[in-house]
């Protein structure tokens, strides 16, 4: 469990880039399969649809900016181009139609997750500044 554990950290960034491309393949394949209502727990079928393009899109960026670190400009131009081209495909998928609601809400699931995901991290980073000071104020006293 420790060598599968020590793997993953160190190629971290391959699994992100593994995981990113099986959950666009996920969605194409939601997209594709389901074409009937989606009414689930008391909500409409668009608000599952709502809620399922704004949540894979926004993971999906997440994943993307793993892989490639560093480049949240980067990783927002490949998540909203995987957006467009799903949203693009739906024209030839039976049962499925493009909407520019669809790729508004794609839009801000991708930019929501990934401003989150940058902030999140960069807290991070300063609570681990703030403790690095800290234990080197309590060295010194």
């Amino acid at each position: 469990m420790q060598l599968a554990m020590s793997w993953a950290v160190r190629n971290y960034r391959y699994l992100a880039a593994v995981l990113a491309v099986s959950g666009f393949a996920i969605l194409y394949l939601a997209a594709k399969t389901f074409g009937a209502d989606l009414e689930f727990a008391f909500l409409t079928d668009h608000q599952v649809r709502v809620i399922c393009h704004f949540s894979g899109f926004g993971f999906l960026a997440v994943l993307v900016h793993a892989a490639i670190r560093r480049q949240v400009w980067l990783s927002w131009v490949i998540a909203l181009s995987l957006a467009w081209g799903e949203e693009f495909h739906q024209l030839v998928v039976p049962g499925r139609y493009f909407t520019l609601f669809d790729l508004w809400v794609n839009f801000l699931g991708v930019t929501i997750f990934l401003i989150l995901f940058h902030k999140l991290k960069l807290m991070g980073r300063l609570g681990r500044l703030l403790n690095a000071i800290k234990i080197r104020h309590t060295a010194a006293g």
